[in-house]
C-alpha cells in the first residue's frame, strides 16, 4: 500500500500556513515564481466586498482586467501546453500556469461558480484555505486577491489555531 498522505505536527503546519502568507504579500516573491504583477499598483490585492457577488465570468474577468492583471490572464490562457512523455495517455494530457487565488469569505458566494471558468484562476473560501493552495508545487508566493470580509476572518482563524494550540480555548 502507498502512503498518500503524511502527518505534519499542527505547529509546523500552521507555522508553514503563516509563511506561505506572508510570502503572498511580497511583490519581489511574487514576480520570482512568475506572476505578472506590472500593472498592479500594490501587494497583497484586497478588493471590496461586493465582488464576491458577482455571478458572471465576463464581470469576473472585467474586474482583473481593471485591477491590472490584464497581462496575468494572459501567461495564463497561453500556459496551456500538451505534457511530454507517457502522461499524455495516463490522464495527464495538458500542463497549465497557476493564475491568480481569490480568497473569499464562505464557500456559498456566488463568485466561486462565476470564477470557475477561468484558465487558472482558482476561489477558495478562507476557512478551507490550505499551504496547497497558497504555495502549489512546493513553491510560496501565489498572487492572490483577498476581500475585506476574508482579510479579517483569517486573522481570527489563526488566532484561535494558536489558542487552541495553546490550551486556552
Amino acid at each position: 500500500y502507498k502512503r498518500l498522505v503524511r502527518f505534519i505536527n499542527k505547529k509546523e503546519k500552521l507555522r508553514a500556513l503563516e509563511s506561505a502568507l506572508a510570502a503572498t504579500a511580497d511583490p519581489i516573491l511574487v514576480q520570482f515564481r512568475g506572476h505578472r504583477i506590472d500593472g498592479v499598483r500594490e501587494i497583497p490585492i484586497i478588493i471590496t466586498d461586493e465582488f464576491e457577488n458577482l455571478e458572471k465570468t465576463k464581470d469576473v474577468r472585467n474586474v482583473l482586467i481593471k485591477l491590472g492583471l490584464s497581462e496575468e490572464l494572459r501567461r495564463i490562457e497561453w500556459g496551456r501546453r500538451i505534457r511530454a512523455g507517457k502522461g499524455k495517455m495516463r490522464g495527464r494530457r495538458y500542463k497549465r500556469k497557476k493564475g491568480p487565488l481569490i480568497i473569499v469569505s464562505s464557500a456559498t458566494v456566488p463568485l466561486i461558480r462565476a470564477a470557475r471558468n477561468l484558465e487558472g484562476v482558482d476561489v477558495k473560501s478562507v476557512d478551507r484555505l490550505s499551504v496547497i493552495h497558497l504555495a502549489p508545487g512546493g513553491w510560496p508566493a501565489r498572487l492572490v486577491i483577498w476581500t475585506k470580509k476574508a482579510i479579517l476572518m483569517i486573522q481570527d482563524i489563526i488566532n484561535n489555531k494558536w489558542k487552541k494550540l495553546r490550551g486556552e480555548a
